[in-house]
């Protein structure tokens, strides 16, 4: 399965000690460059996880039209996953962030946040319960999630 990722996902979950769980659902992981600068060079939690993943690669992005399109309505780090996602045919999408994720759709990807990958992780056995990580992700990062997506996650998976 081919999976590019955002910064977003990368930064939350990472922040909350759960990186782990990207390499034990998807193998290895695809980021452009932009996704790596945001990721890394700005001190956030969890950065040393995401400098030692050995299966986060990191692939240049064409610098065409089709980047630049993306870049009018898209940050640097959003445009190049969504570009780099349409070069390698990726079959998931990791992206958080609404405006991000409603383009990713209209370009027919499969589009999964740091919450659905709890959600999968818990499906299958990577973890016992979402609900601590689910705070520890709020607490720690940046990451935002409505409450009623918050109760609907927690309840989905037999936690609410």
């Amino acid at each position: 399965m081919i999976v590019v990722s955002d910064a977003s996902p990368l930064i939350t979950l990472a922040g909350a000690g759960q990186l782990h769980l990207l390499h034990a659902l998807y193998g290895e992981v695809l980021i452009p460059s932009a996704v790596w600068d945001e990721v890394v060079h700005n001190g956030r939690p969890g950065v040393q996880d995401v400098l030692s993943a050995t299966w986060i690669r990191v692939i240049p992005v064409a610098q065409d039209s089709y980047l630049l399109a993306l870049q009018t309505d898209l940050d640097d780090g959003e445009a190049e996953a969504l570009a780099l996602a349409a070069e390698v045919k990726a079959e998931v999408v990791l992206l958080d962030e609404r405006r991000g994720r409603e383009v990713a759709l209209w370009m027919g990807f499969r589009v999964i946040g740091a919450a659905g990958v709890l959600a999968q992780a818990k499906a299958h056995g990577f973890l016992a319960e979402i609900r601590p990580v689910l705070d520890e992700m709020l607490k720690v990062t940046q990451f935002r999630l409505a409450r009623h997506l918050y109760d609907a996650l927690l309840r989905d998976a037999g936690e609410g």
